[in-house]
């Protein structure tokens, strides 16, 4: 499976996964450098975790689809439109698959967001916006494995928040041979 972290606060947005992806079916590695992390434009961070063909068939759906407007999204455009594609395509469908979507981004209201997108929910949206000082988060691991409290411990060291989501991977990739401890991600300031 995989650990993708978004971290949203007053400045602005992170998102960092690792790079390591199994076939689902079988459990053996297929790459050490998949990117689970997409910028889709100067406002919109998307982070995925578990499944990866259902993500990639949404996605490119989404794109085609969307792509000449793409840049005029905001997260939550980018969240909702994700998410009725999802529907369409696997509402009816008894599927096994354990998909996990966060949408980070800055909202209409010009603030950091992070919007989760669970398989498991039928891609029922849950909305979280930054307010004056503090952080949120969103810790994607279908495994099972809740790594928020080292985030949060790692946070509470004031070290740098990219850095903290990095010692949380490393963290995560020692307890889990589902995670590699090669992150990959983007960042964006508000």
């Amino acid at each position: 499976m995989s650990l993708v972290i978004a971290v949203a606060y007053q400045k602005g947005i992170t998102v960092i996964g690792d790079t390591r992806a199994k076939n689902s079916k079988t459990n053996m590695i297929i790459s050490e450098s998949c990117k689970k992390v997409i910028r889709v434009n100067n406002k919109v961070l998307i982070g995925f975790s578990g499944t990866l063909e259902p993500f990639q068939k949404i996605y490119q759906i989404f794109y085609q689809t969307e792509h000449e407007h793409i840049n005029d999204f905001g997260v939550e455009d980018v969240a909702n439109k994700l998410s009725l594609f999802a529907k369409s395509l696997y509402n009816d469908t008894k599927c096994n698959d354990n998909l996990q979507i966060v949408f980070a981004g800055i909202n209409s209201n010009k603030k950091p967001a992070l919007i989760n997108a669970l398989w498991r929910n039928n891609f029922k949206l849950d909305i979280s916006i930054v307010d004056s000082n503090n952080i949120i988060y969103s810790v994607l691991n279908p495994d099972g494995f809740d790594f928020s409290n080292i985030l949060e411990k790692e946070l509470s060291c004031k070290s740098s928040i990219r850095k903290a989501i990095y010692n949380t991977i490393k963290y995560a990739s020692i307890q889990s041979d589902t995670i590699n401890n090669r992150p990959f991600g983007y960042q964006i300031l508000c």
